[in-house]
């Protein structure tokens, strides 16, 4: 197969080099130039013969002498021999020339197909061609890419509303292509029909189809001079959209189609990449553009190996996992290097001259496939990025998060993956930041830079930063799609210079800025949310006064949210931007609101103007009162603001409020006038004639210094809030609540909340909420109510009257609090924008059940069912924080037999009686925590079985009682299913010894969630878990001081999922957790004193989703530990404060949480080394596995122990396989140096010793039974034997005996078995025999093989051949033996010289 050569023309060179770098390719060398004629001029620079050429010229620019300088290209390859020139034209010159339209008129597309065939082009491959029939033009094949699948995937990653939107064509002939883009999207789709009188020029539109609040997205093939879209965005615009985006293939964008955008409604106008856009960009910041480069290097991959290109159509976003991100053509490192793996094995790279060429090979789909399925998981997992990096990463819809929040950070980490979208950096001491800070991180979308040096009074007292960060100038500029930035709480002087222009939220509040001018702002032309708060007040004085330019925010044009707040300002700044929505100008010095200050707001929704004129009176924090003593704010003021809906004016000292301030403002939706001087305006209050559609209302504390008041006195114009859902009247201060003086509230039939807290009411008749329906909460809280007496001439609470008035108002005055100066001011760890003014204290939990009446912290002491007379709708009741102490019996509650849930806490209950509470039949949450007092009282009795009696009991809260004794042994229900029992004092029921309480939960069968933390616990009895209720799901034993726990125990709760062990003394862990609870998903060990793992603590736990084993003294963690096939199914593993050791035993573990895609938490920043040496502080992800901690000791101590273990194996190892060896060498050594005699020899006595294993039964029997019959028995000719157990001396050395036994034998015959010759016996017997032969020069050797042995044994093949008749194989056939035998007996008998002398005489 020939070899791919891929060539750039001089109109797109970006494109191509980015096709080249998809493919790993080096552009061919190609040199083009033009005569002084202007005559185009192309050299290519390198062989082609035999080669598959593809050329990338685009149809845009100078579009003739780009279309020539391709035909010669073409024509230069072909008669180079090329195998195959493909010309890749993303952009097809001439399209809108493909018809005959009048008479006369070319079809110049015709005439470029028939010119790049004649050039010699064997393949086309184009991009959205401007119509489909040009590609009948061709007489050669042609490749019609399109964008479509990567114009779905731009706006499902960029268009958060893209569910809400609608497709739109600007003419009719690109119907079928929004179709098929609506179809995909499963939304609708819109025409508009265009008429022009010429071309380049549209008469008038028609739009085809709904609009209304959706976000309308044109689609074209192309754009010129951009007349049709513009005209088209101000149609949709004119229809209702919301917002319009234009998407496009190809932008050509000639003449004033920049100025023409510029002006235009867009949002952004894409394009895609097949025309180059880097000029018209800086020129035009809406535009933004796809990188198709990955869809042209796939198509040409494809169509040099020969595959279907249709497949990327269907297979779209496969391409894109494998060639990375297209948007502004940041493709991820990990996806271009993997797909660069995935072709190498199939890659073949020749150089000829400084070309590189590459054979792609076939890839299946199948193939590709399986490997996404592969990718996919791994992508989602986050493997992606690397371990070290110390951040948490997630991505979801698009996005990928990178948290570093918090993480003692001192430069911005390495690491971050190229896909980031959002980065945060809060909480850390980052001290400079520079343009290569962010380096390859251009899809950031959001940075937050917060708290990174935070004003000395703002923040911690422990940790002062007195040095600030430094920003560059430029630092953000290549985030070319940046769009928020966050730089709050950094001690910053000014704004930073060289923002991307892209911008749209920056903000940059409690820094050192004091000065905000015009060239300050100058580039933040696209920016719609700005926050510059917080910078100059009492908690970050700037001791110098806050100056803002008066032209500072004209050019702002887009500005739709300002906040600035907290800044020592007097006056609202002028000039603001006419677009703003938001406006937030609260806590600072603003004494006078002028006629004109916000006359140009009109599209202005939320005003806050608190603050800025406080009542200092008992206020917690440094105030000075104005000196007019309010806020002056024109009656014109608000005339302007016809879209307001929320207006905050609280603490600003008003004392009236004038009505023509509403006049226009038909619209307003909520309004905070609290903490002003307004007792006697609430009485007249003609303002609220004017605003009947106010849904919110709040008039808190707007009490008169030093007047106690006897009742409500509300106007009658409270009367007209028809929409009215929600007022707020605390800090009224008023003595007695009487039904008429809610009467103007009677007809409010939307009002859900009415907020009468902190007023020191002293009697209040509950009757009078009766006639309000719609309420869903009565807020009561913190009053002086206290019980009627049964004596009392009216339903409700009255109060102790032996208090006196002037008393009360001296307490009243002392509790007073009300407002918290920056109670608004965002934390380091939220991006929330600015709160409501008021926040609901009631729990949520309470509220979801209905109608709620919040008598909490009152003067409650006693419960008279007659005060709820008429509450019979009630179903949730907070009595909480009262001093409530009657025994109750279950008559208090009659009147509330509807009630799911009460709030029973922080009283004194004295539950004598079972039937407390019986009368709550439809009960299902119950709060008596914190009731203490006679729970510690000794000698007082507490029956604890009141519970049964309430059959639909869901959750029971009786936390902080210090319950240490019950009459009842047990608690009972039938129904309960979460008990919160912490604070108690379970080690005294449970006492060693004391079974009588083991019980004491086991009655409770339907309970799910046992909470028994903070129960001083050191041990649990073990019949206490066989008692536990039988449906158990979480046990909560945190915060006690268990110091061992009985973990077999916890076979007996069958169906426990989640234990919390948190905050204990353990100092172990179960021998194999799953034998214990097989079920168990989640366990929580933190902070124990656990220093080590048993050895199979988590084989077979597959069921374990959560282990948290932070905070302990574990050092090493084993394989065997956490086999992998378990943790490995981990949703989430946290190891963090743990001193592990770095040294070779924690090999095997760093390498796992380097390669695991289980979730550590802060797995780089405080899952660390606690050793040995220069590991300490170190992360475990950045331990080198290949070294270990060596000093000079060590390695001493190591070098002789190893030499000593390989000494002795050497030692041992050569002693079993060569001791024999050795032995006879060094004894004939010796005899050399020493030399020896010749000993006389004895006669022989024997005619041959017989040599064999003795051990071994059959063969022991064939020389008993066989041998010594045939030789000694036979009476034609015996032979006299010497055998080992037979004739040796007893008492004698074995060496003598052996040595005399082959001496005084005329022969020597071993029996030869497998096992036989491996003995040293053998080996010895042999060099003795063999000895005879150097010795004597007689041969007394005869073998006799009963196994097949020594085959291959050089010395036998020798013996066979020199001394056949000495070398004998005992025969399988049993017809042979007696041959065998009879060679035996001619060897034995055949004398030993003649023998020699015979071989002697053969051998010369």
């Amino acid at each position: 197969m020939p070899n791919i050569v891929l060539f750039s023309g001089s109109s797109h060179r970006d494109l191509s080099q980015r096709v080249a770098d998809r493919l790993g390719l080096e552009l061919g060398k190609v040199v083009t130039k033009k005569f002084s004629n202007q005559e185009t001029s192309v050299e290519i620079g390198e062989s082609v013969r035999g080669e598959d050429v593809y050329i990338i010229q685009s149809g845009c620019g100078e579009i003739n002498d780009n279309l020539m300088e391709l035909l010669i290209m073409i024509n230069a390859c072909k008669i180079a021999s090329s195998s195959r020139v493909t010309a890749v034209i993303p952009c097809f010159p001439y399209a809108r020339q493909d018809k005959k339209d009048k008479s006369r008129a070319p079809i110049s597309a015709k005439l470029v197909a028939n010119m790049l065939s004649v050039a010699g082009a064997d393949h086309i491959i184009t991009m959205d061609l401007h119509a489909s029939q040009i590609q009948g033009f061709f007489d050669i094949p042609v490749d019609n890419l399109y964008a479509e699948p990567a114009v779905l995937q731009w706006i499902k990653e960029n268009i958060l509303e893209w569910r809400n939107c609608i497709i739109v064509s600007p003419d009719a002939g690109g119907a079928k292509r929004v179709t098929s883009i609506a179809d995909r999207l499963n939304v609708e789709f819109a025409l508009i029909h265009k008429e022009r009188k010429k071309a380049n020029e549209v008469d008038r539109m028609v739009l085809v189809g709904d609009v209304k609040d959706r976000v309308a997205i044109l689609v074209d093939d192309m754009a010129d001079t951009c007349g049709t879209i513009c005209h088209a965005a101000e149609k949709l615009v004119s229809a209702g959209a919301t917002k319009v985006y234009a998407i496009l293939t190809h932008g050509i964008f000639s003449g004033p189609a920049i100025s023409r955008i510029n002006n235009a409604s867009f949002e952004a106008v894409v394009v895609t990449n097949t025309i180059p856009q880097e000029e018209k960009m800086k020129h035009c910041p809406k535009i933004q553009f796809i990188d198709i480069s990955m869809i042209l290097a796939e198509a040409i991959r494809r169509t040099h190996n020969g595959e279907s290109v249709s497949y990327l159509f269907s297979h779209y976003f496969a391409i894109v996992l494998l060639w990375g991100s297209p948007w502004l053509g940041c493709s991820s490192f990990w996806s271009r290097s993997y797909y660069r793996s995935l072709v190498s094995a199939s890659n073949k790279s020749v150089r000829s001259g400084s070309t590189q060429k590459m054979v792609l090979r076939a890839e299946e789909p199948k193939t590709l496939q399986l490997v996404l399925l592969f990718l996919f998981p791994i992508l989602l997992s986050g493997s992606w990025f690397p371990r070290s990096l110390p951040c948490d990463v997630k991505a979801s819809e698009g996005a990928v998060t990178v948290d570093c929040t918090d993480r003692r950070l001192t430069e911005v980490p390495r690491g971050i993956p190229a896909n980031a979208t959002n980065l945060t950096l809060n909480i850390n001491h980052i001290p400079h930041i520079n343009p290569t800070s962010f380096a390859h991180l251009e899809n950031l979308m959001e940075i937050d830079f917060r708290c990174n040096c935070v004003p000395a009074r703002m923040g911690p007292k422990d940790k002062v930063c007195i040095t600030r960060p430094k920003i560059e100038n430029g630092s953000f500029a290549a985030l070319t799609r940046l769009k928020s930035l966050y730089l709050d709480a950094n001690q910053l002087l000014e704004i930073p210079r060289g923002l991307p222009a892209t911008l749209s939220l920056l903000s940059l509040e409690a820094n050192h800025i004091f000065s905000i001018q015009k060239t300050n702002l100058s580039e933040l032309g696209n920016i719609e949310v700005l926050y510059l708060g917080q910078n100059c007040y009492y908690r970050n004085p700037c001791n110098v006064s806050f100056e803002i330019e008066k032209t500072a925010f004209l050019e702002l044009k887009k500005l739709t949210i300002l906040s600035l707040k907290s800044n020592n300002l007097t006056q609202i700044p002028p000039n603001l931007s006419s677009t703003l929505k938001e406006l937030y100008i609260y806590n600072n010095m603003i004494q006078v609101v002028q006629d004109h200050d916000l006359s140009a707001l009109h599209n202005l929704e939320i005003l806050d103007l608190s603050g800025n004129c406080p009542r200092c009176y008992n206020a917690p924090y440094p105030c000075t009162p104005c000196p007019k003593g309010t806020i002056e704010i024109h009656s014109n003021a608000f005339y302007s603001l016809k879209n307001l809906r929320i207006l905050r004016l609280h603490s600003n000292s008003l004392q009236s409020i004038p009505s023509v301030w509403f006049k226009n403002i038909r619209n307003l939706k909520e309004l905070d006038l609290s903490q002003n001087f307004l007792m006697k305006e609430i009485g007249d209050a003609q303002f609220l004639k004017f605003i009947p559609s106010l849904v919110v209302l709040d008039l808190s504390f707007n009490f008169e210094v030093k007047v106690y008041s006897p009742f409500l006195n509300l106007s009658k114009t409270f009367s007209f809030l028809s929409n009215l859902e929600i007022l707020r009247l605390k800090g009224y201060v008023f003595k007695e609540l009487r039904e008429e003086n809610l009467d103007p509230l009677h007809g409010l039939r939307n009002l859900t909340v009415l907020d009468l807290g902190t007023n020191f009411i002293k009697v209040a008749d509950l009757r009078v909420f009766k006639e309000f329906q719609a309420l869903k909460l009565i807020d009561l809280s913190v009053n002086k109510i206290s019980p009627s007496s049964d004596e009392s001439n009216f339903n409700g609470f009255c109060t102790n009257p032996r208090i006196s008035l002037e008393q009360y108002n001296r307490q009243v005055l002392q509790e007073m609090h009300y407002f918290r100066y920056d109670e608004y001011g965002r934390s380091c760890r939220s991006k929330d924008k600015e709160a409501a003014s008021s926040r609901s204290l009631v729990k949520e939990e309470c509220l979801k059940y209905g109608e709620t009446l919040d008598l909490s912290r009152n003067n409650i002491f006693f419960i008279n069912p007659s005060d709820f007379q008429g509450l019979r709708s009630l179903k949730c009741l907070n009595l909480s924080g009262n001093a409530i102490s009657q025994t109750l019996n279950g008559s208090e509650f009659y009147y509330l037999s509807g009630l799911k849930y009460l709030d029973f806490s922080n009283n004194r209950i004295d539950l004598l009686y079972s039937t407390a509470f019986k009368e709550l039949q439809l009960l299902e949450i119950l709060d008596i925590s914190n009731n203490e007092h006679y729970f510690l009282a000794e000698g007082v009795t507490h029956v604890l079985s009141f519970m049964k009696n309430l059959p639909r009991l869901k959750k029971l809260m009786m936390n902080e009682n210090g319950i240490s004794t019950s009459i009842s042994t047990g608690m009972e229900s039938q129904s309960l299913k979460i008990l919160e029992f912490r604070g108690n004092r379970l080690d005294v029921l449970w006492m060693d010894g004391n079974s009588r309480y083991f019980s004491f939960f086991k009655n409770m069968t339907s309970l799910e969630q046992l909470d028994i933390s903070f129960n001083s616990l050191s041990f649990l009895p073990t019949g206490v878990f066989e008692a536990m209720p039988p449906e158990l799901k979480v046990l909560n034993l945190t915060n006690n001081r268990l110091k061992t726990f009985s973990w077999r125990s916890l076979q007996n709760l069958k169906r426990l999922v989640t234990l919390d062990l948190s905050n204990n003394l353990l100092t172990t862990v179960p021998r194999e957790l799953s034998n214990c609870s097989p079920v168990l998903q989640e366990l929580m060990l933190r902070n124990n004193r656990i220093q080590r793992l048993t050895k199979y603590f988590l084989r077979s736990a597959f069921q374990l989703k959560y282990l948290d084993l932070s905070s302990n003294m574990i050092q090493i963690i084993k394989k065997s530990s956490f086999p992998e096939n378990v943790i490995n199914n981990l949703r989430m593993l946290l190891l963090h404060g743990n001193p592990f050791k770095c040294n070779c035993d924690a090999v095997w573990f760093v390498w796992w949480i380097n390669q695991t895609q289980v979730t550590i938490p802060l797995l780089a920043t405080d899952v660390t080394c606690a050793g040995p040496g220069a590991h300490k502080g170190r992360s475990l992800v950045l331990l080198d596995l290949y070294t270990c901690e060596l000093d000079t000791s060590y390695l001493v101590l190591y070098a002789l122990s190893a030499a000593t273990v390989l000494g002795f194996m050497v030692f041992t190892v050569t002693s079993h396989l060569y001791f024999w060896d050795v032995w006879y060498s060094y004894h004939y050594c010796a005899a050399k140096l020493k030399g020896y005699r010749r000993l006389s020899l004895p006669e022989a006595c024997y005619d041959a010793f017989i040599a064999y294993d003795n051990e071994d039964p059959a063969v022991n029997e064939w020389v008993l039974t066989e041998l010594v019959e045939r030789l000694e028995d036979q009476k034609a000719r015996q032979f006299n034997l010497c055998l080992e157990e037979r004739d040796w001396l007893p008492g004698q050395p074995v060496f003598v005996n052996l040595s005399q036994s082959i001496q005084l034998s005329k022969k020597t015959i071993f029996v030869l078995t497998n096992k036989y010759i491996q003995s040293g016996s053998f080996k010895t017997t042999f060099y003795m025999a063999h000895q005879r032969l150097l010795d004597e020069k007689i041969d007394v050797i005869i073998l006799i093989f009963l196994e097949k042995v020594l085959q291959k044994s050089r010395y036998v093949r020798l013996r066979k051949r020199l001394c056949r008749n000495s070398v004998l194989e005992w025969p399988t056939n049993p017809r042979s033996q007696p041959y065998f035998w009879q060679c035996l007996k001619n060897a034995i008998a055949m004398s030993n010289t003649l023998a020699y002398n015979k071989l002697l005489q053969e051998t010369v």
